[in-house]
């Protein structure tokens, strides 16, 4: 079965280490010729018109090379897709979106119901860098 991928995209704010893995969040945007995402029903703090997806880089670098992973860098991305089971908690969700439980009723544990849900990332085999040059030469006419 073929499973690759090849991603281009800028590295958000969102950088760090899980276990030995480094981990980002990649902002790609579409092609003109792609349909479009539709837009968004809600007011939110980032680029709705870019996807968004976690790149994992497993024990911090591909083929053990050092990697340097900054925000803002255009990078491409060439790997495979992979996911993994996450599992939160009630309590764990809360705190997220709300800064705590808020109104719980009697007899009920948050701490004891859990969301089920699962992770797709990119697993990426390399890591290019683009310079300005790159950059300007991929913006076509």
């Amino acid at each position: 079965m073929l499973n690759a991928v090849i991603i281009e995209g800028y590295v958000t704010n969102k950088v760090w280490h899980w276990g030995g893995d480094l981990c980002f969040r990649l902002a790609s945007y579409r092609d003109p010729h792609l349909p479009q995402k539709p837009p968004p029903s809600v007011s939110t703090d980032h680029d709705q018109s870019a996807d968004y997806m976690t790149v994992r880089v497993v024990g911090g670098a591909p083929g053990g090379l050092p990697v340097a992973i900054r925000p803002g860098q255009r990078v491409r991305v060439h790997g495979f897709l992979g996911s993994r089971p996450f599992r939160r908690t009630l309590t764990e969700v809360a705190q997220m979106t709300q800064g705590g439980p808020v109104g719980w009723k009697p007899g009920f544990d948050p701490t004891k119901s859990f969301i089920e849900d699962e992770v797709v990332e990119v697993i990426a085999e390399q890591i290019l860098t683009l310079s300005r040059a790159q950059e300007e030469a991929g913006k076509g006419p």
